[in-house]
């Protein structure tokens, strides 16, 4: 079972949550193996389940298919997005924003897509915490490994 990372990691936080996602994810790639081609929503749900029973995630609110409205400063609503999973710690004010994708290309040109989406999810989520987002991709085609975690913006 291989899952490939992005590894520009800035600081012991991201390290950390890379570190216990990767056992989130790789647990998930084992109960849903590749070969019989799951969508995104069964990934997003057995996700959410093994986030729950991860110990470093019991301190989190994790929430999934969070509605999130872009707005411009003066505070009009121009769209929504809808994130696929939201952990937010209020205490230590962290919050991770998880973008999925099941059985996509992970060419570069794809990848800016996703992680342009993702941008926008960490810009306009409401919240005092500090947030970093990152895409999980599973079973990525024309890929040996099993899943792909990618960090795409800490603010």
């Amino acid at each position: 079972m291989r899952i490939r990372k992005n590894m520009q990691i800035e600081d012991d936080f991201v390290s950390q949550v890379f570190s216990d996602l990767h056992v989130v994810v790789k647990k998930v790639t084992e109960l849903l193996p590749r070969e019989f081609d799951y969508n995104e929503n069964h990934y997003s749900k057995c996700m959410v389940r093994e986030l729950q029973k991860h110990e470093s995630f019991k301190e989190y609110q994790i929430s999934s298919e969070v509605n999130i409205c872009y707005k411009l400063s003066d505070n009009f609503c121009f769209g929504f997005g809808r994130a696929d999973i939201i952990l937010e710690n209020r205490d230590t004010k962290r919050c991770i924003i998880l973008e999925l994708k099941a059985c996509v290309n992970a060419k570069y040109v794809n990848l800016q897509k996703f992680r342009s989406q993702l941008k926008k999810y960490v810009r306009h989520y409401e919240t005092d915490s500090n947030k970093t987002g990152l895409i999980i991709i599973f079973n990525p085609s024309f890929e040996k490994a099993h899943a792909r975690i990618e960090l795409c913006k800490k603010v």
